[in-house]
């Protein structure tokens, strides 16, 4: 939200246009339009902080640039997704890659959403684990998820009640 305050960031996505190796300083993109002047990005497992950007390049500092937080650098082909911190949030809640829905690739992977769906997002949503939220300003979605679950286990709850009732009228219910 903060990123969105200062007139960029939020959701964001844009592709590599230069493949990188794990010491490359720049990273050569699409557009960097909607990304703040400075911060950090994804690429597949890889967090990548930022100083500076033009209209088509992120300047990564040589210390503490890439493999920031805790990844490690490493080397991405042309056409690698490059993503906000929050679309990374994204993914990992939904349990699949949403820069990837539309290309051809994605649309196999579609397929297997409501897999994932099931072995991903729905526990979060369950158990009411929402520790993986702790990205900065990431405690008000993480407080927003929380009464949704809560409406939707409610509402489970409510429905398995009233079909047990159903079922058991039919049962008990004399001729």
């Amino acid at each position: 939200m903060s990123g969105i305050m200062e007139g960029g960031g939020g959701v964001r996505s844009t592709q590599l246009t230069v493949a990188i190796d794990e010491d490359d300083t720049t990273l050569q993109v699409s557009s960097t339009e909607g990304f703040l002047e400075s911060d950090w990005v994804v690429i597949g497992d890889e967090k990548i902080r930022y100083t500076s950007k033009d209209d088509d390049s992120f300047s990564v500092p040589a210390v503490d640039g890439r493999g920031y937080d805790e990844t490690s650098a490493v080397s991405h082909g042309v056409g690698s997704m490059v993503q906000t911190g929050e679309m990374n949030v994204i993914n990992a809640a939904l349990g699949f890659n949403t820069a990837t829905a539309g290309t051809t690739a994605g649309t196999m992977e579609i397929i297997m959403v409501v897999t994932r769906f099931f072995t991903v997002t729905l526990p979060h949503l369950i158990t009411w684990d929402f520790g993986w939220l702790k990205e900065g300003n990431m405690q008000w979605l993480r407080i927003g998820l929380l009464a949704i679950s809560a409406g939707f286990l409610i509402t489970m709850a409510l429905t398995i009640v009233s079909a047990l009732g159903g079922v058991a009228q039919a049962i008990f219910r004399r001729p």
